[in-house]
């Protein structure tokens, strides 16, 4: 999996992890005995920030993550779900965490209601090569129409596509916007980016 990639999802979940009080980790599988996930999930079943950490066994957390991504129904779930293995995750496997990771922000940034706190809070606090690797995932995923199945997971082992600087806020769109459409976005702090 490349670096890059495993850094900028692992930052989009600490920063989120510091809105409640939880203290950053530095590696993917570090997540599986922690607050940090159970926690995005309760976010995305409130669509509020929680007051506290929620807690879920490490056993069945990802089962019931999974659960929960199938049930939204915003990403075609022969394209994405399949390749999600709540098992794997469970037991530390970082490209399985990674996988859910990316998917649990993709559909954060595809729901109106959760994607102002991604926009307002959490990618300001990004570092500038964070929030291309993650647009760069998240543009990946915007055009899974074009991929055959099982290749969605390909951008997490792929070294950024652009040169620092190139990719500015207003090239990625929001879910609203066809993503090969030419609209240019308002103005908004370099932090459309997700």
């Amino acid at each position: 999996m490349n670096a890059n990639k495993e850094r900028a999802l692992t930052d989009w979940i600490n920063l989120f992890g510091l809105q409640v009080d939880l203290q950053p980790v530095e590696r993917l599988n570090e997540f599986v005995r922690g607050q940090h996930l159970p926690t995005v999930l309760k976010f995305m079943q409130t669509k509020k920030i929680p007051m506290d950490p929620a807690s879920v066994s490490s056993l069945t957390f990802f089962t019931t993550l999974l659960a929960h991504l199938k049930n939204l129904q915003k990403c075609s779930p022969h394209k994405f779900h399949a390749q999600l293995d709540a098992r794997g995750a469970t037991y530390g496997q970082r490209l399985d965490i990674a996988k859910f990771l990316a998917i649990v922000i993709y559909e954060i940034r595809m729901d109106p209601e959760l994607q102002r706190f991604a926009v307002d809070v959490v990618v300001p606090e990004l570092t500038r090569q964070s929030r291309k690797e993650l647009a760069e995932i998240m543009d990946h995923l915007d055009d899974s129409c074009k991929w055959e199945d099982g290749e969605w997971d390909s951008i997490l082992f792929q070294g950024s596509q652009q040169g620092p600087g190139e990719h500015s806020s207003s090239s990625v769109l929001f879910p609203e916007r066809p993503h090969h459409s030419n609209a240019s976005l308002p103005a908004s702090k370099d932090a459309a980016v997700l």
